[in-house]
């Protein structure tokens, strides 16, 4: 009986021991969750009811507040089609091809520790603009960049916010070009 009654006040013991470090490790928890949620609020990056939907609908108002540029940009040059003669079929081809290459394979660069993808299809944007029209000009750099992140499987969001705006500000630097007087006659280019 005495061996039974040992017994049992050991595995009683056991039985508390477990709760208690169960207790502890759940204590434990707790307490890096509300750290976690005090670094958060401190941070301004909190979810205390609604602010990420908030955030949610203002981040896809941005991005398609820049789908609507980059249209308006693609708009603009297609209205204004009349006034420059456009480039060889041939070199739009090319270009895009091109383009379409440097996206889907950026060169890696790695510095400190970490590394860092460059897409050089800025390289492109100044032979562009002086041998095509400017609806070309943007037409392939939006289409390569729809081809190279569609091909990366970038979320939809992120592909229309870079696709509207490299297609918004390569309209505004095709603009100041041709403001400029660039992109004039196309035949002493090509």
């Amino acid at each position: 009986v005495v061996l039974v009654h040992q017994q049992l006040v050991h595995l009683e013991l056991v039985h508390v021991l477990l709760v208690h470090e169960q207790l502890v490790h759940l204590e434990l928890v707790h307490e890096q969750l509300v750290r976690r949620q005090l670094v958060r609020e401190q941070l301004g990056v909190s979810d205390p009811g609604g602010t990420r939907s908030r955030r949610d609908r203002q981040v896809r108002l941005v991005c398609f507040a820049a789908v609507a540029a980059g249209a308006v940009a693609l708009a603009t040059a297609v209205a204004v089609q009349g006034r420059s003669e456009p480039g060889p079929s041939w070199l739009a081809l090319a270009f895009l091809v091109a383009l379409t290459a440097v996206r889907l394979v950026p060169v890696h660069l790695t510095h400190a520790g970490s590394s860092e993808a460059l897409h050089l299809d800025e390289a492109f944007f100044i032979p562009m603009v002086l041998t095509l029209a400017p609806w070309q000009v943007l037409g392939a750099l939006a289409v390569a960049l729809l081809v190279g992140s569609a091909a990366t499987r970038r979320g939809g969001i992120k592909l229309l916010f870079n696709v509207g705006t490299l297609t918004a500000t390569a309209g505004a630097g095709v603009g100041t070009a041709y403001l400029l007087g660039v992109g004039g006659d196309r035949k002493s280019v090509v």
